[in-house]
């Protein structure tokens, strides 16, 4: 039901830890179980109990609220498919007719699975082997709209799921970060607040002082990275304290 980004698969870009919805094509009437999706993250944020594991993207937490998706968020997650719109637009700006047609000869545009889209019947003229200078605004045009829905779909699943299971509308002064915030936690670890969560057992004053003097080194990053291997988590849970 969840992968990592298109950048996460590249290894290149933001968000290369995140998980986006798309489900795998032999997985049938997933609609449900994204909209269960949905309600869990609502139950989690009533019963505050929140859960570091949801690391999706910001379009993830911006569509709970504003119910859009737009072609910049995919670009976000998707560095590689960014670069390949941006090269066939320049290039259709500044190669002649015949030049176009035959460096856009083998053109292919993949899903965030990296499966190739097909163009069906009805666009296939915008197939690979017949891109032209005369055709490429629809070729980018229906890329996109691909690229678009197969993310849109889910999450409005997940969507409708987290809402009818909070029981009210989205409020104007909710924000994708407060929603964030309340079903994940503080994405920044404070020093403060591990030694609020970290309790030692047998372990010396000195090796203590060897702990801490390496945590504050760290970056945000290299903390959570700590609270992963040691809990399984990125983010400090206020119910069970941390042991060393």
């Amino acid at each position: 039901l969840f992968i990592l980004t298109p950048n996460g698969r590249n290894h290149q870009g933001k968000y290369q830890d995140c998980l986006i919805p798309t489900p795998h094509p032999r997985i049938s009437s997933s609609g449900r179980f994204y909209h269960a999706v949905g309600a869990f993250i609502a139950m989690s944020i009533r019963c505050q109990i929140q859960q570091a594991g949801f690391i999706f993207p910001p379009l993830f937490w911006n569509f709970i609220i504003s119910n859009e998706l737009r072609i910049e968020d995919i670009y976000d997650i998707d560095i590689s498919y960014k670069r390949l719109i941006t090269n066939i637009i320049a290039a259709s700006q500044t190669m002649s007719d015949s030049e176009f047609e035959e460096s856009m000869r083998d053109i292919t545009v993949t899903n965030s699975r990296g499966d190739v889209i097909s163009f069906g019947l009805t666009n296939r003229d915008l197939a690979p082997g017949r891109l032209k200078r005369s055709n490429v605004q629809r070729f980018i045009a229906f890329s996109n709209e691909c690229r678009i829905n197969e993310l849109k779909i889910p999450l409005t699943s997940i969507r409708n799921g987290f809402w009818e299971n909070m029981g009210f509308t989205p409020p104007r002064y909710i924000s994708p970060m407060l929603i964030e915030y309340l079903a994940c936690g503080d994405k920044v670890i404070t020093i403060s607040s591990l030694r609020e969560a970290v309790h030692f057992d047998d372990i010396s004053l000195l090796q203590r002082q060897y702990f801490w003097a390496a945590v504050e080194r760290m970056s945000n990053d290299d903390r959570k990275k700590l609270l992963q291997f040691s809990t399984g988590i990125q983010s400090i849970d206020k119910h069970h304290g941390l042991k060393v």
